[in-house]
């Protein structure tokens, strides 16, 4: 198949657009900077960008079969707190650059005949935390549960012509976890990290398998974590504090004004 990848040289993009090509699929990425022959530079918070990119890997494909959302940014902020350029970035980039790429890609998925199950395919990477939701990650957390709406827009406007398809990894060790880590307040030892391996697998059963279902999880546990959030917010709420308050006794919180004020609140 042909296909269409962003963030392509970042942990899962760069993971999945390896064991795409492994498969024997023909993969243009796009990332920020082109750092290979096969990854074209775009930045997704610029149409044009996003329409010259995807036009000259549309061209290099000879056609396109499947685009495959994963870009993404992960920063911190208090979301008491007015949204700031970090906020705002990772909305633009999460969510609105999923949706710059996917509209300039959608007239070419149209003419696909070679996609899963003979039509194209849209896949999206959203996250547990589009419903298991944690502090101090609003922003991320929005635009992943943004994601799913959005692509649910898209499935019934488009799903006669088009497959829809959006992938929810858990925790997995990448670079979008850093800034959250130097603040202390990260995911790990909160929860079970998946391997990069397997969440590119999953990542790729979503792109060209043709039974793939409209949700992808990695594991058993991220479809737990997606029916707590969804069936047992209360319970999953609750959790999630116990959880903050075991990680905000941890004395590298001391200098941190926006974590200790969140430690405040708790009592």
């Amino acid at each position: 198949m042909r296909i269409v990848i962003t963030g392509a040289t970042g942990g899962i993009g760069g993971e999945t657009r390896r064991q795409l090509r492994a498969a024997g699929h023909d993969v243009v990425g796009l990332d920020l900077h082109d750092h290979d022959e096969g990854v074209l530079a775009c930045d997704v918070r610029r149409q044009d960008a996003v329409d010259a990119a995807v036009a000259a890997a549309v061209e290099r494909l000879g056609g396109l079969d499947v685009v495959c959302n994963v870009s993404g940014l992960g920063l911190v902020q208090d979301t008491g707190e007015p949204p700031g350029a970090g906020a705002l970035a990772v909305l633009d980039v999460n969510l609105v650059g999923a949706w710059r790429v996917t509209g300039a890609a959608v007239p070419h998925l149209l003419a696909s005949r070679q996609g899963p199950g003979g039509r194209g395919r849209v896949v999206t990477v959203a996250s547990v935390l589009s419903e298991l939701t944690i502090p101090f990650a609003a922003a991320y957390c929005a635009s992943k549960a943004g994601v799913v709406a959005w692509s649910r827009s898209l499935r019934h406007e488009y799903g006669t012509a088009l497959s829809v398809v959006t992938m929810h990894p858990g925790y997995v060790r990448t670079a979008i976890h850093d800034d959250s880590q130097r603040h202390g307040i990260g995911l790990e030892g909160t929860m079970p990290a998946d391997s990069l391996e397997a969440t590119g697998r999953a990542l790729l059963r979503a792109c060209v398998d043709p039974r793939a279902p409209r949700q992808v999880v990695t594991n058993a546990g991220g479809r737990f974590s997606l029916l707590l959030g969804q069936h047992a917010p209360g319970l999953a709420d609750r959790l999630v504090t116990a959880s903050m308050r075991r990680q905000l006794r941890k004395p590298e919180h001391s200098g941190d004004a926006m974590v200790q004020g969140m430690a405040g609140r708790l009592g």
